[in-house]
Order: structure tokens, then sequence, then C-alpha cells
């Protein structure tokens, strides 16, 4: 069934909601993998913290 005005239909919505949902999954797990690599490439704690805030990329946080 068609919206009204919209020209997309609900199932429209929902793959792409469900598009999106897996390419920010897949983002998500392309950072984790990034950081892993520049934590094995790096000299220290300040020097990865480093590299990953000159990429972009998030400085893990250890759980409380």
């Amino acid at each position: 069934m068609r919206s009204v005005g919209d020209g997309y239909g609900n199932d429209d919505h929902s793959r792409w909601a469900a598009a999106q949902e897996a390419y920010e999954i897949s983002c998500a797990a392309q950072r984790r993998q990034a950081a892993r690599v520049i934590a094995s490439h790096a000299l220290d704690a300040s020097d990865c913290a480093n590299l990953l805030a000159m990429l972009g990329l998030d400085v893990p946080r250890h759980p409380s």
C-alpha cells in the first residue's frame, strides 16, 4: 500500500531503514578494525590516542 503524496510505500521505507542500519553496523566494524590495527602499530598508549584522533576515530574507553 502506498502512502498518499510521498510516492513511497511503507515497504520502501522499511528497506531503506534496514539498509541504513546495515551500513551503520558495517561502518562501526570497520572503525573497530582500524582502531585495532592502529593500536598494534602504535609505540605506546599516547601514540595510539594521537593516531586515532588524527584519523577521526574514537579513543576506546575501558568499561567502568
